[in-house]
C-alpha cells in the first residue's frame, strides 16, 4: 500500500481537528462555558438561562466572523457562563466594509438592537473591535447612545476594547497616524527616498479607489459627500474620524459621550511589525510619548496596571475588593508569554512571578512614566524614521497628572461633549475639511482628535511579535485571525481573556453587577465610576 503523502496526512489531520472542534462547540454549554452566538441568524439557543452581559465582537476591514474564532473560544472559557452572551457580528463582512465606517456602524447598531430585542434579560454591553472594527464600534455606540439614561440600546456600557485600531486614521507623512508601510518603504537604501515620495503622494487616492469610502475616511478625505451621494448636512462635512471624537446632538450622534460612558477602556497596540496601523496611532499617544520600543520581544511587552481602565473615582472601590491585588501598581510592566499561556486566571498570572517592571526589578521599581518618556523620546523618533528630530515639548514632559494638562484636557472634553464647534482654539468650523487647509489643517485635526480621546482614561497594553517567525503579520497576530498562520498571537488573546475575566470579577466584588442602567448613570455623576464617564 502506497504511503500517504504529506498533503493527505495534513487533510486527515484537519478533518479530525474540525470534528473535535464541532464536538467541543456542541458540548460547551454542558461544560459551563459562556454561550457564543454567530450573528443574528444564529440566535436560536438551547440554553434557557437568561444572559445579562452582551459582549459584541466586531471584525476589521475585509474581515469575517471567523476572525474571532480563537478569541471567542477563550472568552467562552473565562467569562461567567450564566451571565455572558458572546455575539460575533457578521453584518459587515468582506467588501461591505468598503462602504464606509458610518454605513458599517449603522448596520452594526441595527444588529445590536436585534440581539437585544431577542434577549430581554440583557442589562450590560461590551464592545471588542479589531482594526477598523474599533472605529465601527465607536460609531455604533454613538448611534445607540441615549444621553438621558446613559445607555446603549437600553444596556449599560461596560467594557470597550480596541485592538490595533487606527483611531487617528491614516497619514502618509510623519505623524502619529503615519502608515508604517509607507515609512518602511521610505527607508529602503538608495531608492527609498524617491519611492517613498511617490507612495506618499499616491497612498490616499489609491486607498480611495481600492477601499471605497472607507479608504477616503481613513485618510480624512471624506466629509464632502454623503453615503448615497450628494452633499451632507453642514455639521457632517468634517472628516468622519474627526467627528467620532465629539458629539453631534443635533444629529442624534453622541460619539464621545458613548465612549466615555463605558466603565473601562482598553487599547491593545502593536509596538512593531504592524504594516497598517502604527504604535502611536493604536495606543493613542504622541510620538514623543511612546515608551522605549522593545523590538525583540514576543507577546505582551508592556501593560498598564489594570485599574487604569477605570476612572480615577472608581479605583478606590476596586482596591478595596478581595481581587484588588490584580489591579497592579506603579508603572507599566510586562507579562511573560509562557506564563500567560499557563495561567488560569489573572490572579494566578500576577502571583506567578512572571510579571516584572520594565527595568526587570518588579512593577514598583520602574521609573516614573514621565521621566522615562523624556529620556527615550529621541530614541523613539530615530526608530520611527523621523527626518527631523524634535525635542519633546514641555507639555509632553510635564507629569500627566499635573493640573494644567488635566485641566486643558477636561476643558476640551467638556466642549466636545456639549457639541460645540470650536473644540480647541476655535478650530473645527463646518466645511473646513482637509482639502481646505492642506497639511496644516490635517495636523490640527489629528491633534484635536488625539487630545479629546486622551482626555478619557485608557489602559494601554503594548504587544510585540518581533521575535516571532512572521513579525510583519503583527496586525493579524494580535487577533489570532487564523490559527495556522497567526499562532504567535495566542499569548496575547489569552491575556485579553484573562484581563476581561479579572475586570468582571473586580466589578462584581465592588457591588456593581446588580446595578441597573439608570443607577449606573446616576453613579457616574456622583463619582462612583459607573455609567457615563467624563474622564
Amino acid at each position: 500500500m502506497q504511503e500517504a503523502t504529506w498533503l493527505q496526512r495534513l487533510g486527515a489531520w484537519w478533518q479530525t481537528r474540525q470534528q473535535a472542534a464541532a464536538v467541543a462547540t456542541a458540548g460547551a454549554t454542558v461544560r459551563g462555558a459562556a454561550e457564543v452566538q454567530d450573528g443574528v441568524q444564529g440566535l436560536a439557543s438551547t440554553s434557557t438561562a437568561p444572559k445579562e452581559h452582551l459582549v459584541v465582537m466586531v471584525h476589521g476591514l475585509f474581515g469575517t466572523r471567523d476572525n474571532w474564532k480563537a478569541i471567542s473560544g477563550l472568552l467562552a472559557e473565562h467569562l461567567d457562563p450564566d451571565a455572558t452572551l458572546l455575539f460575533v457580528s457578521h453584518c459587515n463582512e468582506r467588501q461591505r466594509t468598503f462602504e464606509g465606517i458610518d454605513v458599517c456602524g449603522e448596520r452594526l447598531a441595527e444588529e445590536i438592537r436585534a440581539v437585544v430585542a431577542q434577549h430581554p434579560g440583557l442589562a450590560r454591553i461590551s464592545l471588542l473591535g479589531h482594526s477598523m472594527g474599533g472605529l465601527i464600534s465607536r460609531y455604533a455606540a454613538g448611534k445607540l447612545y441615549d444621553p438621558g439614561s446613559g445607555t446603549l440600546a437600553g444596556l449599560a456600557p461596560c467594557h470597550f476594547v480596541a485592538m490595533a485600531t487606527p483611531h487617528l486614521g491614516c497619514d502618509a507623512q510623519y505623524s502619529p497616524a503615519q502608515v508604517p508601510l509607507i515609512r518602511w518603504v521610505s527607508t529602503v537604501p538608495a531608492i527609498g527616498g524617491l519611492v517613498g515620495s511617490v507612495v506618499s503622494e499616491l497612498a490616499a487616492p489609491v486607498s480611495g479607489v481600492a477601499l471605497g469610502r472607507a479608504g477616503l475616511q481613513f485618510f480624512l478625505m471624506d466629509g464632502q459627500q454623503a453615503p448615497g451621494g450628494g452633499s451632507p448636512p453642514a455639521q457632517q462635512q468634517q472628516p468622519l474620524l474627526y467627528r467620532l471624537s465629539r458629539d453631534e446632538p443635533e444629529s442624534g450622534l453622541h460619539f464621545l459621550s458613548a465612549l466615555s460612558a463605558f466603565e473601562t477602556r482598553t487599547l491593545y497596540a502593536n509596538s512593531s511589525g504592524d504594516h497598517l496601523v502604527g504604535w502611536a496611532n493604536s495606543s493613542l499617544r504622541r510620538l514623543e510619548e511612546l515608551p522605549r520600543k522593545d523590538g525583540s520581544g514576543a507577546g505582551v511587552v508592556r501593560e498598564d496596571p489594570l485599574e487604569l481602565a477605570w476612572t480615577p473615582a472608581a479605583r478606590p472601590r476596586l482596591r478595596a475588593t478581595a481581587a484588588g491585588s490584580e489591579l497592579g501598581s506603579g508603572d507599566g510592566h510586562r507579562a511573560g508569554e509562557a506564563a500567560v499561556l499557563a495561567a488560569e486566571s489573572a490572579e494566578q498570572l500576577a502571583q506567578s512571578g512572571a510579571v516584572e517592571g520594565l527595568d526587570g526589578r518588579g512593577t514598583g521599581a520602574s521609573a516614573p512614566p514621565e521621566r522615562r518618556l523624556q529620556q527615550t523620546s529621541a530614541d523613539v523618533a530615530a526608530e520611527e524614521g523621523a527626518r527631523e528630530q524634535q525635542p519633546a515639548s514641555a507639555e509632553a514632559a510635564r507629569p500627566r497628572g499635573s493640573s494644567s494638562t488635566a485641566g486643558a484636557r477636561m476643558g476640551l472634553l467638556q466642549s466636545s461633549l456639549s457639541g460645540s464647534r470650536g473644540g480647541s482654539g476655535g478650530a473645527g468650523e463646518a466645511g473646513s475639511g482637509p482639502q481646505a487647509g492642506g497639511d496644516a489643517e490635517r495636523e490640527r485635526q489629528l491633534e484635536e482628535v488625539l487630545s479629546r480621546l486622551q482626555a478619557l482614561p485608557w489602559r494601554r497594553v503594548d504587544v510585540c511579535f518581533g521575535a516571532t517567525l512572521l513579525p510583519l503579520l503583527s496586525h493579524q497576530h494580535i487577533q489570532m485571525q487564523r490559527w495556522w498562520l497567526n499562532w504567535p498571537g495566542h499569548g496575547v488573546i489569552k491575556h485579553l481573556a484573562l484581563q476581561l475575566e479579572a475586570m468582571e470579577r473586580l466589578r462584581r466584588q465592588a457591588g456593581q453587577r446588580q446595578q441597573t442602567a439608570p443607577q449606573l448613570a446616576g453613579a457616574g455623576s456622583s463619582g462612583s465610576g459607573g455609567g457615563p464617564q467624563a474622564g
